[in-house]
């Protein structure tokens, strides 16, 4: 469980950096659409207007990240039988290799390294292999599919 946490830490200290460094770029949008500058020259200029969605876009971005690192403070990371949400995955691929996922509810694509060195994928319960994975229990072939493609993998372990 020691593990986990250090997983999640990890994985909110990403997000929070990428919610500053947002908050910063929504805030230098919102400054550059009211700016004298921006003012349109004419019925044919839209920079203003344009920056004005960038601005709202962001603003938006930076709002749903506030919840996804809300989320991840609540997650139960302790051990379960089958795989659910705070899950760390063992699984082996069809080529004997072997990749480590840990499901949460947001931060899906994000790479992180366990303590001993070990590249961890974090996935979410709407991303296909996070839908294969769910109640899922060590021992259990998965067939991932996405799209036309197809592939098999096996629970390792659960922890």
């Amino acid at each position: 469980m020691r593990e986990k946490q250090h997983l999640l830490t990890e994985v909110l200290r990403l997000l929070e950096d990428e919610h500053q460094k947002l908050v910063q770029a929504a805030e230098t949008t919102r400054k550059g659409a009211v700016h004298e500058e921006a003012r349109p020259e004419n019925d044919k200029d839209t920079r203003a207007l344009e920056a004005s969605y960038l601005a709202r876009g962001q603003a938006k971005r930076v709002e749903e990240l506030v919840e996804s690192i809300g989320r991840l403070r609540f997650v139960d990371l302790k051990p379960s039988a089958t795989v659910r949400a705070g899950s760390l995955i063992r699984v082996e691929n069809e080529d004997e290799s072997e990749e480590l996922y840990f499901l949460l509810p947001s931060g899906g694509g994000l790479k992180i390294e366990t303590r001993s060195g070990e590249t961890v994928r974090v996935i979410t319960g709407a991303a296909p292999i996070g839908q294969s994975l769910q109640g899922c229990s060590p021992d259990d072939e998965v067939e991932l599919r996405v799209g036309k493609k197809s592939r098999l993998m096996w629970v390792v372990e659960i922890t």
